[in-house]
């Protein structure tokens, strides 16, 4: 068997991870926080719907990524510059609002529960070496001597 490193838990780590997993791939996730989604706590997202022909959620299932998290669609939009407004209506829906955070029925919940379901590995509040994984799926700060003497 293979195994797979990545690094970071978020919504594209976690995709790979359950992926890799349905190929037969032992994988480990190294999770700095303490839980899934303990980062964007109690936040709201929309999942663009609009510009493609392809509805996110069928894109979701054609991943292998089962939408077992709330997701409310929205088909009817106002926009506003403050001095004119402009009403939509879609067909489809121009995007679908989801839950971010540690609560139940969120996007992360629902990503880490599928995940521990195909056999992944989640280290939480552990970090690995970038030289010692496979797959980079969060935002690397790294702050060099000048940069720290800047501030």
């Amino acid at each position: 068997m293979q195994y797979i490193k990545i690094l970071g838990a978020g919504p594209a780590g976690l995709s790979a991870a359950i992926n890799l997993a349905n190929e037969g791939y032992i994988v480990d996730v190294f999770e700095k926080n303490k839980d899934i989604g303990s980062r964007v706590q109690k936040n709201l997202q929309g999942l663009e719907n609009w510009s493609d022909n392809q509805d996110i959620i069928k894109e979701f299932r054609k991943m292998k990524i089962k939408p077992n998290f709330d997701f409310e669609p929205f088909k009817n939009l106002k926009i506003t510059n403050n001095d004119e407004n402009w009403d939509f209506y879609c067909k489809r829906p121009a995007f679908y609002l989801v839950k971010r955070g540690t609560e139940e029925k969120s996007l992360d919940q629902g990503l880490k529960e599928q995940a521990l379901d195909k056999g992944v590995n989640i280290h939480f509040e552990e970090t690995a070496p970038i030289e010692d994984v496979d797959i980079v799926a969060t935002v690397l700060i790294q702050e060099t001597n000048s940069q720290l003497q800047e501030d």
